[in-house]
């Protein structure tokens, strides 16, 4: 029977040398950054949201990260991104159409993404918007790890 150690427990086992793991690594800090969106009823396909500016170099956990919506309209079809990578949290568009609670990441298959100098803003970026109701409100949780 094989035995691996995780990049953690390398640390705190070696012989030589600080054997103490950067807190951080062991118990990191675990964030949530709730940001909401009411919509106007205009919003339209190519439209962007800003939603929340990240510490760069934080680590988003898109498996924690959800939206929660009331019911927009008839369609509401978005993906969440930043600038250099537009799939890296939604691999495939939120449908947002009949409201409720939907995870960022559906599949559950995206790791962990590095927010790089330069990609600090999430948004959103409309793909479908049809008969949109004024003054919904679409929450966006998502969960980061601050490595700072």
């Amino acid at each position: 029977m094989a035995t691996f150690n995780s990049d953690i427990y390398a640390t705190q086992s070696a012989s030589t040398g600080d054997n103490r793991a950067d807190g951080r690594l062991l118990s990191g800090k675990l964030r949530v950054a709730n940001a909401t969106w009411t919509l106007a009823g205009t919003e339209a396909a190519t439209d962007v949201v800003n939603l929340v500016e990240l510490p760069k170099g934080c680590l988003i956990d898109p498996s924690r990260s959800f939206v929660q919506a009331e019911n927009p309209g008839t369609a509401l079809i978005v993906d969440l991104r930043f600038s250099s990578d537009v799939d890296a949290l939604t691999p495939t568009a939120l449908t947002l159409s009949s409201g409720g609670k939907v995870a960022v990441d559906e599949a559950g298959a995206a790791a962990l993404v590095t927010v790089a100098d330069g990609d600090e803003v999430i948004f959103a970026t409309v793909n479908t918007a049809t008969s949109l109701t004024a003054d919904q409100v679409i929450r966006v949780s998502i969960a980061y790890v601050d490595r700072n």
